[in-house]
């Protein structure tokens, strides 16, 4: 969407009172973006046209008028699959690239990525803040 506050303020306006709102995002902080860089799959041009950090993440709830009650790291070894098979076409690609194509380090990276908060998806809860 290209005004995320826009959508989480209307989200906040359509909430049943006591209602809470789940949104799950790709983290730009995450290890994979690091990683892949351009490759990264959950940059997915142009359909994310705007990418989140757990702070900044936290910061537009809050900008929207909700409490974030957390934000959780969510596992994607397939993410990193994705990232390194696109990341494999190109000839600036390393050996770790390609290591990561496999089931074995993904599902590692994803579990340490997970651990260390630096996971390719995150997942917000949060309520509204009273008027």
């Amino acid at each position: 969407v290209p005004d995320p506050r826009e959508v989480l303020v209307e989200a906040r306006r359509l909430l049943a009172p006591r209602g809470r709102l789940l949104v799950a995002v790709p983290n730009i902080d995450s290890l994979a973006f690091r990683t892949f860089g351009p490759h990264w799959f959950a940059l997915d041009l142009p359909r994310h046209l705007v990418h989140f950090s757990p702070h900044t993440l936290h910061f537009m709830l809050e900008q929207a008028g909700f409490r974030v009650e957390r934000i959780q790291m969510l596992r994607r070894s397939s993410w990193l699959r994705h990232s390194a098979r696109l990341a494999v076409r190109h000839p600036q690609a390393n050996l770790w690239h390609r290591l990561y194509c496999g089931r074995l380090l993904s599902r590692v990276a994803a579990f340490y990525s997970c651990l260390t908060r630096q996971s390719d998806c995150m997942l917000a809860l949060a309520t509204p803040l009273e008027p």
